[in-house]
C-alpha cells in the first residue's frame, strides 16, 4: 500500500507532463518581466528627467519674463528711465475663403 501511495504523485507527474508538455518556464516569464519593468523604468526615469529640465526652462523664462516688465530696483545715483516691454497685438491680414458654387 505504501508502494502505491508513493509512485501516485510520479504517476500525477508523468500524466502531467503528457497532458501539458510546453509549460512555460517560470525562471524565463520572470527574466522576461523584469527585463520589461526595467526598461518601462528606465524610460520613466528619462521623462522625468526631461520633465524636470522643462519646468527649469519655464520658471526661468517666467523669471526672465517677470524681470523686463518691471523697473530696476537698482539706484546707481543717475535718475534713469526704466526701459519696459510693451506687449503689441499682432495683427494678422485676412485669409480669403474660396466659396463653392456646386459646379464640379
Amino acid at each position: 500500500m505504501t508502494t502505491k501511495i508513493e509512485h501516485a504523485p510520479d504517476e500525477l507527474a508523468t500524466i502531467f507532463e503528457k497532458t501539458h508538455p510546453t509549460l512555460p518556464n517560470i525562471e524565463e516569464e520572470f527574466a522576461q518581466y523584469s527585463s520589461t519593468a526595467e526598461e518601462a523604468i528606465g524610460n520613466t526615469f528619462e521623462y522625468l528627467v526631461l520633465l524636470h529640465a522643462r519646468i527649469h526652462g519655464f520658471k526661468a523664462h517666467a523669471e526672465l519674463l517677470n524681470t523686463s516688465h518691471k523697473p530696476s530696483t537698482t539706484n546707481s545715483g543717475k535718475d534713469e528711465a526704466a526701459v519696459t516691454a510693451v506687449a503689441k497685438n499682432l495683427e494678422l491680414p485676412t485669409i480669403p475663403i474660396p466659396t463653392f458654387n456646386g459646379d464640379i
